[in-house]
């Protein structure tokens, strides 16, 4: 889009990507989002560090993919 001179129009963080499917286990479990997030966040993993947020990222994946089966 910037090669093209486009403007995005989601802001950064309301892009839905993990959010979406936290959601979505939050609505299943009536567990608020942040309770879910906190809940899957691997000890010992630095805040705001890329790798750790992946890590962490594909975590709450996996745990509310899991929710979302069952």
């Amino acid at each position: 889009m910037e090669r093209r001179k486009l403007h995005y129009p989601i802001g950064y963080n309301k892009d839905r990507d993990v959010r979406t499917i936290l959601e979505l286990a939050s609505l299943k479990t009536n567990i608020p989002e942040k309770d879910l997030e906190k809940k899957f966040f691997l000890p010992n993993t630095v805040v705001h560090d890329a790798y750790d947020d992946v890590k962490n990222q594909i975590n709450i994946v996996h745990n509310c993919y899991k929710i979302l089966i069952n």
